[in-house]
């Protein structure tokens, strides 16, 4: 666990406090510096966001990061296992 990261998830609680547990959780294993930066300079912009607005929106900025390294990753193992 990295500091920064748990610092991040407290400053995001607040935003997130009306969507389900599994839906924090999966906000949890997405959180990167770029899906934090992001989602939080649009919560400033727009603080009138619902909780499941913030979450999608978060989501939203988290997809285009982690999907390319979870496939990067699972083809170094692959390749590294060859």
């Amino acid at each position: 666990m990295n500091l920064r990261l748990a610092m991040y998830s407290a400053s995001l609680a607040p935003h997130f406090g009306a969507t389900q547990p599994w839906q924090r959780a999966l906000a949890a294993y997405a959180l990167t510096d770029q899906s934090y930066g992001v989602s939080m300079n649009r919560y400033a912009l727009q603080p009138q966001m619902t909780g499941p607005q913030k979450l999608a929106h978060f989501l939203g900025g988290a997809l285009p990061v982690c999907v390319p390294w979870y496939v990067a990753t699972w083809a170094g193992f692959v390749a590294g296992s060859a």
